[in-house]
């Protein structure tokens, strides 16, 4: 009898936690259809000379990205196989993600999924819209960990926006966004938005490629948000839905004790304009996607 009890314990517990997974996608599926169906899909073809006027470095970039003559990206669905490192020197941890973008009037949702080990783990999300940012985790969606919002918040999250046109290159071409060559292989870009201004350091290769983005974000601490030293880190280059973007990567703070890298990704799936092969799809009945 005691065996059967424990049985149905476990059974009604993990229940709980199945619909309250359930649950808290389909309140995030819901923020992501919101966010998507707002855009406009304009298939404004990017002309050689949109190019004219930027840094040689960021010029040579847009060019071998393949952009040059082809319809402009207004919304991105992206799919990341990632691990997350919770503290220094901790382990890391497997994650799936995927995150949604708008790129008229600037927005994204990412959401993740972290396994502490199988059948254990936490939700969450960040967004950035309208200026505003959020950050939301929860320990088997049930219970919050982390619920973050201010000015700080907003300022990171608009940074991460700007930092990820990586995947995305017909943004860097944006009028939000201005740029200034540091030197052959770097410049500055300086994003304004909703009463925002950031500011990252994109670095390239050889081969035209983003290398690097490093730019001063807001970390927690223990004291509060501070700005600290921060870092992309761009590798293995590949042709996707005709654009080239970097498909691996890894984000760290630089901290005076040492780097720590807290974030390992790699692309397992991209689509512009046309979301039809992303979860969203499902929910959503405008016909806004046709490209």
């Amino acid at each position: 009898m005691l065996t059967l009890y424990i049985l149905l314990v476990f059974v009604l517990l993990f229940s709980f936690i199945y619909f309250s997974d359930k649950h808290f996608n389909k309140q995030i599926q819901g923020e992501i259809s919101a966010l998507l169906s707002s855009n406009d899909v304009k298939n404004t073809v990017i002309p050689e000379e949109a190019l004219n006027d930027l840094p040689g470095c960021v010029k040579r970039w847009l060019h071998s990205s393949g952009i040059i003559n082809k319809p402009a990206i207004d919304i991105v669905y992206l799919k990341q196989q990632a691990e997350i490192k919770l503290r220094p020197g901790g382990k890391w941890l497997k994650a799936n993600a995927e995150q949604y973008y708008r790129l008229n009037n600037p927005a994204f949702i990412w959401k993740v999924k972290v396994f502490l080990i199988p059948f254990l783990f936490f939700t969450g999300y960040d967004k950035y819209k309208n200026g505003k940012g959020k950050m939301l985790i929860k320990f088997l969606s049930l219970k919050t960990i982390v619920n973050s919002q201010g000015k700080e918040i907003d300022e990171s999250e608009l940074l991460r926006f700007l930092a990820e046109i990586c995947w995305f290159p017909t943004a860097a071409l944006s009028p939000l966004i201005s740029w200034q060559e540091i030197n052959a292989n770097s410049a500055l870009a300086t994003m304004q938005c909703n009463g925002l201004d950031v500011s990252a350091t994109f670095s390239f290769n050889s081969d035209n490629d983003i290398i690097a983005i490093k730019a001063m974000r807001y970390r927690s601490t223990d004291n509060g948000p501070e700005k600290a030293k921060w870092a992309m880190r761009l590798y293995n280059w590949s042709n996707r839905e005709g654009v080239r973007i970097p498909i691996e990567g890894k984000v760290s703070w630089l901290l005076d004790t040492g780097a720590y890298s807290y974030y390992r990704w790699k692309i397992k799936q991209i689509a512009y304009n046309s979301l039809k092969t992303s979860p969203a799809s499902k929910q959503l009945k405008q016909d806004f996607i046709k490209i």
